[in-house]
């Protein structure tokens, strides 16, 4: 609540990760305002504030929490599910994140991204080299979009990414299966990769499962929810043959 936040924001403790699930409706004003008060206060602590998770648009309207973010050195985690975050607002959080150069984990999942702001959210993440998990689902993605991260996935963070979700983009992601590959290709840490329910079929999974069957890191690879014809698909085959998963999870069971 409000009242909690402001009473860690008087607090001459460290606080060090902030959790905030969706507030009442007429409550959400109170409890962004609160929240920029502890990471105002955050700044002149000895340990930084190092993780912010918030869902399911509990900080409506979002510009102000996004301009507090702005020269948050210290932070590591900004998980921002579901927010929901109009033009004015991404833009706001695209300045902020220019400065968030110690991120390793980033999620903006849930918050549809205009074309012509694809470039700037992609060019914030070149700053970013320590990152390890990216998320980015049901952000209206598009094989475009698509290309465009992964044209900044592949160099900046091409060593350091584990976990990549893109999941929920669904009709969106036809033909992307080159650059599906070229992601598998070039992060080949990436231990997590999820692409569930992204309207792909064996067009687009087949460059990529060809990929795959190099991969030594990637552990845990979910294609639910797609319609994807496994017969005949040999690289299918050949990618479960030659590597060792902990989760499979296919649009018609999970093998663990």
């Amino acid at each position: 609540s409000d009242t909690v936040l402001r009473a860690l924001a008087a607090s001459p403790a460290s606080v060090v990760s902030i959790d905030v699930k969706t507030p009442r409706l007429d409550d959400r004003e109170t409890v962004r305002d609160a929240l920029i008060d502890v990471i105002r206060a955050s700044r002149g602590r000895s340990q930084p504030l190092e993780s912010i998770t918030v869902s399911s648009e509990g900080l409506v309207p979002f510009v102000r929490f996004a301009q507090a973010l702005d020269g948050l050195h210290g932070l590591q985690r900004l998980i921002l599910r579901g927010t929901y975050m109009h033009e004015d607002s991404l833009q706001a959080l695209i300045v902020s994140l220019g400065s968030l150069s110690q991120l390793v984990a980033l999620d903006l999942g849930g918050s549809q991204i205009p074309d012509d702001l694809v470039g700037q959210v992609a060019g914030a993440l070149v700053r970013f080299t320590r990152l390890r998990k990216l998320g980015l689902s049901c952000v209206g993605m598009d094989e475009q979009m698509l290309a465009t991260f992964s044209y900044t996935i592949t160099r900046a963070q091409a060593s350091s990414l584990t976990s990549l979700d893109i999941s929920q983009n669904y009709g969106h992601l036809l033909e992307c299966g080159e650059t599906l590959a070229r992601i598998a290709r070039n992060c080949t840490n990436l231990t997590q990769l999820n692409l569930s329910c992204c309207g792909l079929t064996e067009n687009e999974v087949e460059p990529l499962f060809r990929e795959l069957q190099n991969s030594t890191a990637l552990t845990d690879l979910d294609l639910s929810l797609n319609s994807i014809d496994f017969n005949g698909l040999h690289s299918f085959r050949q990618m479960v043959e030659a590597v060792s998963y902990t989760h499979l999870t296919l649009p018609t069971k999970r093998i663990v």
